[in-house]
């Protein structure tokens, strides 16, 4: 479930266990991204890319997460 994360609906975001998934409006586009926190509680992010429009982003995190959420190269 997507939930608004500002008051202008201009980013977004989904968790899953500890796994959150964003997406926010930047000037070139919509980015679509997954951050997950170690066991030490520091932040890795794996970019998913840039769309055209918010559901394209949304999309691509969906379909991320349902391909098995793969995190290996998460930096």
């Amino acid at each position: 479930m997507w939930k608004a994360d500002d008051a202008f609906n201009k980013a977004f975001s989904a968790q899953v266990a500890n796994v959150t998934y964003h997406v926010a409006t930047r000037d070139y586009g919509h980015l679509a991204y997954v951050e997950v926190r170690d066991p030490l509680d520091v932040p890795k992010r794996l970019d998913l890319g840039n769309y055209v429009k918010v559901e394209q982003a949304q999309q691509a995190c969906e379909r991320h997460y349902a391909a098995g959420c793969d995190l290996s190269k998460a930096r």
